[in-house]
């Protein structure tokens, strides 16, 4: 068996090894610096995991006044807020820790609205309230609102917009706000880590 091994044969083998270790090196860079893709941060946002005896979704706090319901058409759930008197106000309230790194958000929902007619101030409709707080439970502003005013089919609506420094957490309130009459169902409520440069300037 011959054994001996040209120069040409080692150097060869090297150029080809090295050029191995570059690429697995790139392929291994290239996939470090792939954008984590982010989960939402509403625990039961799609309204789907039942809590207690079964009657309201798990994690959110059912509303002691108004006709509010947990509701199921063609297999999904999702939640309904009905006014039955006008100048009435119904609102879900979730308590959203945000992590430390996070520099932007996005909020998310998919409602339906029917009969609705709006109140006497320009906030007296059907939307998604949002407010920052800071560790001492004080407001902050940088929060938006998904504000729906004309009744609608199921239509999905996002709002991203910059965390402000200080803020800890945001509140989500889905809400009828003193208005005349409407009902307002929404379904997967999401709230989601952004990349701060995918926020449009000024928001």
């Amino acid at each position: 068996m011959n054994t001996k091994i040209s120069f040409s044969s080692v150097r060869a083998f090297g150029r080809l090894h090295g050029s191995f270790v570059a690429g697995a090196t790139c392929l291994a860079l290239s996939f470090a610096a792939a954008p984590e893709v982010s989960a939402s941060l509403v625990p039961n946002g799609d309204f789907e995991q039942a809590g207690g005896d079964g009657s309201w979704p798990s994690g959110w706090a059912r509303p002691k006044a108004g006709e509010v319901s947990w509701e199921t058409e063609e297999g999904n759930r999702f939640v309904r807020l009905r006014a039955t008197e006008p100048k009435q106000s119904l609102m879900l309230h979730k308590v959203i820790p945000l992590p430390a790194d996070a520099k932007a958000v996005s909020v998310s929902v998919r409602a339906r609205v029917a009969n609705l007619v709006t109140g006497e101030q320009a906030w007296f409709d059907a939307r998604i309230m949002t407010d920052f707080k800071n560790t001492a439970g004080a407001k902050i502003k940088g929060a938006k609102p998904l504000v729906f005013r004309k009744d609608s089919d199921w239509v999905e609506r996002t709002v991203s917009f910059l965390v402000p420094e200080g803020a800890t957490v945001l509140e989500v309130m889905p809400a009828l706000t003193q208005v005349v009459s409407g009902t307002f169902d929404f379904d997967d409520l999401t709230v989601e880590v952004v990349d701060p440069a995918t926020v449009p300037a000024g928001k």
